[in-house]
């Protein structure tokens, strides 16, 4: 059995991510798309292979082939497009962030679970190898008892030309560099250490844009372990990795922030290192793993409530930020 799937956004997660990878799917077909317009859908459709293709979200919503749906839309239409979904029974399956503020979050989750629907938000570093089996090594105790983490993955838009779209409008996207590739750190630290209790954070923000476009976030968790995630849109860096430093050793977890399948552990001071790829892409397996949790009915690895952790965190550095102060959960 193959969960059909419609996905609403014809935009860059769509085009470069899902269509192409869910080709590779087990458990899952994307069977429709749409987007701002009948002729954006019918041509992403044509050149994409998919089979159906709809006039509006609402057309898409009444199809009743359709299982489940994709939410690859602008921030803002999160959470609207989450409800409409929930109270036409389908299942979901929302691109990050998750919502604009926490009041939005609380809502989907609400909705889902009221409609009986399985709600998941994509963070598709839950699937890489790299995290999983440090992940993995972590829980075991294999590096002893975890002192700090600090995750990091930026960019250098420096030299291109202003973004003037729905990312650089506070109303439209909740925030900047936060909600856009810092939210992907935070969630990974919370998925490994745990629940978060305190935040602290510090942002940079260019004269005359709306967001911000870089951050550092310090996140203190209940077992007492210290993380910090941070990035920036306007510096070169090194490959993104994850590294958590650990008493019996410490792990620099290569490519941890990325879009693709590559990745690897090295172990500190020794400094062997060990590959750690699956064989599909982390978008395959996070579609994947979210058809498996609706045909055999468990709560996904990135459930709406669980990721409630991960908004909290990403509330409350904005809070820090703007008032300077800890900010506790």
């Amino acid at each position: 059995m193959k969960l059909k799937i419609g996905m609403v956004g014809c935009g860059m997660i769509g085009r470069y991510h899902y269509a192409p990878d869910m080709r590779f799917a087990r458990y899952a077909e994307l069977a429709g798309i749409c987007g701002e317009s009948r002729a954006e859908a019918l041509s992403f459709a044509e050149e994409m292979g998919i089979p159906k293709s709809y006039g509006t979200y609402e057309e898409m919503l009444g199809d009743r082939t359709i299982d489940a749906v994709i939410i690859a839309t602008p921030n803002y239409l999160h959470c609207p497009y989450v409800i409409s979904a929930a109270a036409a029974g389908k299942h979901v399956l929302c691109e990050k962030p998750m919502a604009l503020d926490m009041e939005e979050a609380q809502r989907m989750v609400e909705a889902c679970e009221k409609a009986g629907v399985v709600f998941m938000v994509a963070h598709h570093l839950r699937h890489k190898a790299c995290n999983v089996k440090a992940a993995e090594m972590v829980k075991k105790g294999d590096i002893g008892r975890v002192a700090t983490a600090r995750v990091r993955w930026s960019f250098n838009h420096t030299g291109s030309e202003p973004e003037t779209g729905w990312r650089t409008k506070k109303q439209l996207s909740g925030g900047g560099q936060i909600m856009n590739v810092n939210s992907h750190c935070v969630d990974l630290l919370v998925y490994i250490l745990g629940k978060p209790v305190r935040v602290s954070a510090f942002i940079q923000e260019e004269e005359n844009l709306e967001v911000e476009n870089g951050s550092v976030i310090m996140i203190e968790f209940e077992n007492g372990v210290i993380g910090i995630a941070e990035g920036s849109d306007r510096e070169e860096t090194e490959p993104s990795n994850l590294e958590i430093f650990g008493g019996g050793c410490s792990l620099i977890i290569e490519k941890a922030c990325s879009t693709d399948k590559y990745g690897g552990l090295r172990r500190l001071p020794s400094g062997d290192f060990e590959k750690a790829e699956f064989d599909r892409s982390p978008y395959t397996l996070e579609v994947d793993h979210f058809a498996k949790a609706v045909i055999e009915k468990f709560e996904p690895i990135s459930s709406g409530r669980k990721t409630l952790e991960t908004m909290k965190v990403l509330m409350a550095a904005y809070e820090s930020a703007e008032t300077g102060k800890h900010i506790c959960l």
